[in-house]
């Protein structure tokens, strides 16, 4: 049955709105998207699809990574984790690039196969549109190769041999602590509240409507998954963490 899938339909396809022709495959995380972003006031915007969760209506909303510039202007484009994500209605995506889920995993190859046809360039954080990879400079870490063997040459943490001495897993970092107010200014003491009230604001927010209970749900289900590693840090370390009702310091 996968090798009749590989067959008759290709390892990535690119689906457009304006066929009208129905998609090869459904959405899935990996897949790339093009759209017109309300956020932006409605400018093209192109994405990672991260997860697929519910509408609250019986169907799907897609939660995206968004590819921003780098500063504006500039032709260098990254994922800015404090301002890249969005929350995307299947009927609002104008294109989508889309993988034969029958041939499991990603690979770089194919990841950059997949961002070529949405007309980008892949670095290893960076990202440039392919008409200017002549023009820029895009990062390329240790063992960033298309060659399928190379990139089995990792350990168990997916860190390859050269960035052993450079990269500490996620499990073997310290965990996280509270910022000691004797350290910070008090422009930077403002903050750490202004944030930690927008932790506490969210758990009392009640959602008004069926797709504002979807975004939190997902936002919290994301909070519980992470909630618990970290705990669990916090515990081997021999401390303890407030995560959802930070106090002010």
């Amino acid at each position: 049955m996968a090798s009749l899938t590989t067959v008759t339909r290709p390892a990535i396809h690119v689906w457009h709105k304006v066929s009208n022709n129905p998609r090869s495959y459904d959405f899935a995380p990996g897949d790339l998207i093009h759209w017109k972003d309300p956020r932006t006031y409605g400018d093209n915007a192109v994405g990672e699809v991260v997860d697929i969760g519910s509408n609250g209506r019986g169907g799907i909303q897609l939660m995206v990574d968004k590819l921003e510039r780098e500063m504006q202007g500039s032709k260098i484009w990254k994922f800015n984790e404090l301002t890249c994500n969005r929350i995307v209605q299947p009927d609002d995506v104008l294109r989508h690039v889309s993988h034969d889920p029958a041939l499991g995993a990603l690979t770089k190859k194919r990841v950059r196969e997949g961002w070529g046809k949405m007309g980008f360039a892949v670095g290893c954080e960076k990202y440039c549109l392919q008409v200017h990879v002549n023009e820029v400079h895009l990062d390329v870490a240790p063992g960033d190769s298309d060659d399928e063997e190379e990139e089995a040459d990792v350990d168990e943490n997916g860190i390859h041999p050269e960035m052993a001495d450079f990269i500490v897993p996620d499990d073997e970092g310290e965990a996280w602590c509270a910022p000691d107010p004797k350290n910070l200014t008090d422009e930077q003491r403002k903050w750490v509240n202004q944030t930690h009230a927008a932790v506490r604001d969210w758990e009392n927010w009640v959602p008004k409507d069926d797709s504002e209970q979807a975004v939190k749900d997902f936002v919290d289900n994301m909070t519980a998954k992470y909630s618990v590693k970290e705990d669990e840090r916090q515990f081997t370390s021999g401390a303890s963490a407030e995560f959802s009702k930070p106090s002010d310091i």
